[in-house]
């Protein structure tokens, strides 16, 4: 019985600690088959996945940043990312260390209602990578896990071989599951096996 619950205590503990330090990672998993002259584009159709965004939380205290990482794995190169950001938003005070930063309540991003959009100039990369701070906010992840009104965390819209163009829109409407996750369910598991095993001798 003892050992149960060693056991189980020590899945726990590690999960709290892999959690504290691990990225928050989703999958773009639906794209908008057809682009729209105007937003609100529709709803966003499953499929993919077509690649990921990442956050990294990159400290504590007022001015830390979080980075993010949108990766395509279908071709393309990502040329502007979009974010939404838990109320109330704060629209002043925002810097992103790569790309053209846009931030306005409801009204940002592309084919959506997001509140923050980064645009990267040509010649593009992938993945497109940046930093955004604020010096009035102690960000981190949890600030941007909030949907639109389609569901949606993030888009990506993809450049086309035009320089100014832009290509295929990608969106993100589930979270890829983290290690911490699945050593908090086997750790929820184990626990529940040691009660029954409890029981059982009783």
């Amino acid at each position: 019985m003892k050992r149960w619950f060693v056991v189980s205590f020590a899945v726990l503990a590690l999960c709290a600690s892999s959690s504290a330090s691990a990225d928050v990672i989703f999958s773009l998993n639906c794209q908008f088959l057809t682009q729209p002259s105007s937003e609100p584009a529709g709803p966003c159709t499953p499929g993919g996945p077509y690649g990921s965004v990442t956050l990294e939380d990159l400290g504590t205290g007022l001015g830390s940043g979080v980075k993010v990482t949108a990766n395509l794995t279908v071709g393309y190169l990502p040329k502007v990312v979009s974010l939404n950001y838990y109320d109330p938003l704060q629209t002043t005070g925002w810097a992103s260390d790569n790309g053209t930063l846009t931030v306005s309540f409801n009204n940002a991003g592309y084919y959506s209602q997001f509140d923050i959009r980064n645009v990267d100039s040509a010649p593009y990369a992938n993945p497109f990578t940046f930093t955004l701070t604020n010096a009035a906010l102690d960000l981190n992840p949890a600030y941007f896990l909030v949907r639109d009104q389609y569901g949606l965390y993030f888009s990506v819209v993809a450049a086309t071989g035009d320089p100014g163009g832009e290509g295929n829109f990608y969106g993100s409407t589930a979270r890829v599951p983290d290690p911490a996750s699945t050593l908090l369910l086997l750790g929820t598991s184990l626990a529940g096996l040691a009660a029954f095993a409890r029981r059982r001798r009783h």
